[in-house]
């Protein structure tokens, strides 16, 4: 059956949906950012600006279902909210440069405490509620106008929020793959633009339409009793979604144990909820049966249960294959991923997606369709809200992301089986007995003995847990030793690399005179921090993490090989977005070390931003030491050159240096100084007193040439003139690390082995070239230079190359004997082939 004929009107008013749903979407998406960019990077700072938003749509709707003088003239508000929308929307354009005094205003404790969660809350509430309020009474305003006077008002009203839904696909569609790349965050707040459209065409037709005196008479047998619909419709509603929300997120946290994290990953999961909810109501009014409303809710209500209790098997089938997400370009990517988003839970989206529209036709109030829609919608909202809430903070904590699925299929199907009994249904209820049986069966039973873990990695599960930040979990590996595993995909850490991890500590704390006050920005397993409970001068050390959930399982699994470092007196523990935890101190740290962050990774950007620098050297005491370690193996060399550049706008005098000699896994260290350049005078001494205390092992920090070997001179050379700087409006670092990873070209520009080598190449030129003005000795240029040479002999000497039996020649004349005869040292902590190796 197709739909009939309307009028212009009416056309006209689902094309103001679809474009106010864009515009909303569009705005949410954008919102999200800004204020991310101000509260920090952290799942419950997302989680206040999700809250705020819902809050406000809610509370839109509710201000039209309450006053019915609103629909009188509904052309006329609908115009002036979507001004309202545009002009509050506004000020978001420069939310960092309006609340960047707030952190160093309030400080670093009472950041990480009761009255930084407040203010957080107050910024979300203060620049999102006003225009989500707004936002809330479009579709009720647009029902108003081209609903109540349409003949059967019920159909048109489910058409038009279907609209309204499909346009937030359009919005996020237009936002995340056509304004953030070409405009970055700022630019794309030009989807005000959408609101002034719809603002003009309501005053046109405001203008040329009589005013209302109110909404005419409903057919008879669609009056009920009351201004409002029953409450029994309320509640449901408010369970829809409920329902809904609570499964987007676990869906979310689900499909991200195969999707690559990333900016858009999100999103595909987002778009294939919206395009389903959308089908669902374009297709309800259409469906013909012979059974009532209440028995058809009650039966969709029973089904999504079922599918969502089953879509947990689905996805495990799914995942047995996921090179078909691989390779694809951020648009495919977005486009594979909602399509196996809709494969897992689109069935029971479908389903839920139903129980809306069919309420809406049971909702019926003397003041039209437009009141009932309105009661609805804030219902609505308020219900998902608090569904999100329910599952990042129990289920996906307490069950795991494929029993919390089941559990809310499971309120499903006892929703439906509720509702058949408030229809009278009994043969509904009785169909839905053995549904709820077997949905209980299977939460109990077969969801948890689903795998979590790729069971082809040779993992053996120690731990695990589920919540905002993901899944994380710790394993044992035969290689790797126990580790830490984020969303089945990102190892934080292990136990085989805790030298290379512990040096990430003490390259930065060396190359300080006295380092005595410490920040780490990211603990993981807390090897990093805790090398630094080695080094007597340092007094006080403060570990940043983003998750507390990480800091929790490094100090249950990892305390044998991280010092304890989480419970020492001398640590203290802020789980804090560090960009927030930075900005709030001033003049307060000796040294700051940023981990390895993945590129990638959706937020990771801002900390390789141009603000983030700044703080961070506001941070430093003067003097002060700012090492901002880099995964080159992850990074391509224009990637790379755009955070130096970034990095040199705030430290001139940066210096480069490497983790190791390792050509597979690559890192890099940015050293900036608050102050004079290196002193390798400093660098002499502080060795030589590690040496002497003996504490530390590792030879390739025990002395002065051992730390030239993985010097890399200056950072300036290798940036030119035109070079971009990233900041948090451009996005320009993160847009494309994400669009990098996920077309699958990175594996051919990523800086490890053949690309290192190329990269070390051009150092080593320019170390032996005069350009070279190093306030240091020539001796300091040669180690420099030999480091490069290990690299490259490793390279040789693995690939069977006939010029690794030379380059050992010539390292093993070179070699510091100093290095060399530090009998003290363990050489299987050396990071590179061992010294055995060498003499060989």
């Amino acid at each position: 059956m197709t739909p009939p004929r309307t009028s212009v009107p009416f056309a006209a008013a689902l094309a103001l949906a679809l474009t106010s749903g864009a515009a909303a979407l569009g705005h949410e998406l954008l919102w999200t950012r800004r204020l991310l960019d101000v509260t920090g990077s952290s799942a419950a700072s997302g989680t206040r600006v999700f809250g705020a938003f819902f809050l406000g749509l809610s509370l839109g709707a509710l201000v039209i279902a309450r006053h019915s003088v609103f629909t009188r003239r509904p052309w006329l508000w609908l115009a002036l909210a979507e001004l309202a929308i545009a002009a509050l929307s506004a000020p978001l354009l420069f939310l960092p440069e309006f609340t960047d005094w707030i952190w160093p205003w309030l400080g670093r404790a009472p950041l990480t405490g009761a009255a930084g969660g407040a203010i957080k809350l107050l910024v979300s509430i203060v620049f999102v509620c006003p225009p989500a309020v707004m936002m809330g009474t479009t579709l009720p305003l647009l029902a108003a106008a081209a609903v109540d006077a349409q003949p059967n008002m019920a159909r048109h009203g489910i058409w038009l929020y279907g609209a309204n839904t499909a346009g937030g696909v359009l919005g996020l569609i237009l936002v995340l793959l056509v304004l953030m790349p070409v405009l970055g965050v700022r630019g794309a707040m030009t989807m005000i633009l959408l609101n002034a459209i719809v603002a003009g065409v309501a005053f046109g037709f405001a203008r040329s339409r009589p005013r209302a005196a109110a909404a005419r008479p409903l057919p008879r047998g669609d009056v009920a009793e009351g201004t409002r619909p029953p409450r029994w419709v309320i509640a449901l509603a408010a369970f829809s979604g409920f329902g809904i929300l609570a499964a987007e997120v676990i869906a979310l946290r689900l499909l991200m144990l195969l999707a690559t994290t990333s900016l858009h990953a999100p999103f595909g999961v987002l778009v294939a909820v919206i395009l389903a909810l959308a089908a669902a109501a374009f297709a309800t009014p259409l469906v013909r049966t012979s059974l009532s409303l209440q028995a058809v809710t009650a039966f969709a209500l029973v089904a999504a249960g079922l599918c969502f209790a089953l879509a947990p098997f689905l996805f495990v089938q799914v995942a047995a294959h996921p090179d078909w997400l691989s390779a694809a370009g951020a648009g495919a990517f977005v486009a594979r991923l909602a399509l196996l988003t809709l494969a897992v839970i689109g069935p029971g989206v479908l389903f839920a997606g139903t129980v809306f529209p069919n309420l809406f036709r049971l909702a019926r109030g003397r003041n039209g369709h437009a009141s009932a829609l309105a009661w609805l919608l804030a219902a609505n909202g308020l219900g998902g809200l608090i569904g999100a809430e329910v599952a990042y903070r129990g289920l996906l904590p307490w069950l795991g992301p494929h029993v919390a699925l089941g559990a809310v299929g499971l309120l499903y199907v006892v929703a439906g089986a509720l509702m058949a009994a408030l229809a009278k249904s009994m043969r509904h209820v009785f169909l839905a007995a053995p549904v709820l049986a077997g949905v209980v069966a299977l939460v109990f039973v077969p969801l948890r003995n689903l795998p979590i873990v790729n069971p082809h990695m040779n993992f053996a599960i120690i731990a695990q847990e589920s919540g905002r930040e993901g899944t994380l979990v710790v394993a044992d590996h035969p290689q790797m030793g126990r580790l830490m595993l984020v969303d089945n995909q990102y190892v934080l850490g292990s136990t085989s690399a805790r030298h290379d991890q512990e040096r990430q500590a003490h390259l930065a704390l060396l190359l300080h005179p006295l380092p005595r006050r410490v920040a780490f920005i990211g603990v993981a397993t807390g090897m990093t921090p805790g090398a630094a409970l080695m080094h007597p001068e340092v007094q006080a050390i403060e570990a940043i993490e983003l998750s507390e959930v990480v800091t929790r399982m490094a100090r249950q699994h990892f305390g044998d090989v991280n010092h304890h470092v989480l419970d020492h007196e001398k640590v203290t523990v802020a789980v804090e977005d560090g960009r927030s935890y930075l900005a709030a101190a001033q003049d307060a740290f000796d040294v700051v070390a940023g981990d390895l962050f993945l590129p990638w990774g959706a937020g990771a950007g801002s900390l390789y931003s141009l603000e983030h620098f700044r703080a961070v050297k506001r941070a430093l005491r003067e003097g002060g030491l700012f090492c901002q370690w880099l995964p080159a193996y992850q990074l391509t060399s224009d990637q790379l050159t755009l955070i130096i550049n970034t990095f040199l706008q705030v430290f001139p005098e940066a210096e480069l240096f490497r983790g190791g000699f390792h050509p597979d896994r690559p890192t890099l260290a940015l050293i900036g100084l608050k102050g004079p350049g290196l002193d390798w005078n400093v660098v002499r001494q502080r060795a030589d007193a590690l040496r002497a205390r003996d504490d530390v092992k590792d030879p390739s920090v025990r002395s002065q040439e051992a730390l030239a070997l993985l010097h890399l001179g200056p950072a300036a050379p290798l940036v030119q003139p035109a070079t971009p700087v990233n900041t948090l409006a451009n996005m320009l670092f993160e847009r494309d690390a994400s669009k990098v990873r996920l077309s699958g070209g990175g594996q051919g520009l990523y800086l490890y082995n053949r690309n290192w080598t190329t990269f070390l190449e051009g150092r080593y030129r320019h170390l032996g070239s005069g350009a070279a003005e190093l306030t240091r000795s020539e001796a300091v240029r040669r180690w420099a230079r030999l480091g490069i040479m290990l690299t490259n002999w490793e390279i040789a000497r693995r690939t069977g190359h006939a010029s690794a039996p030379d380059l050992q020649r010539q390292i093993a004349q070179a070699f510091p004997r100093s290095v060399a005869a530090d009998h003290g040292a363990d050489w299987s902590h050396w990071p590179g082939l061992g010294r055995w190796q060498l003499e060989r």
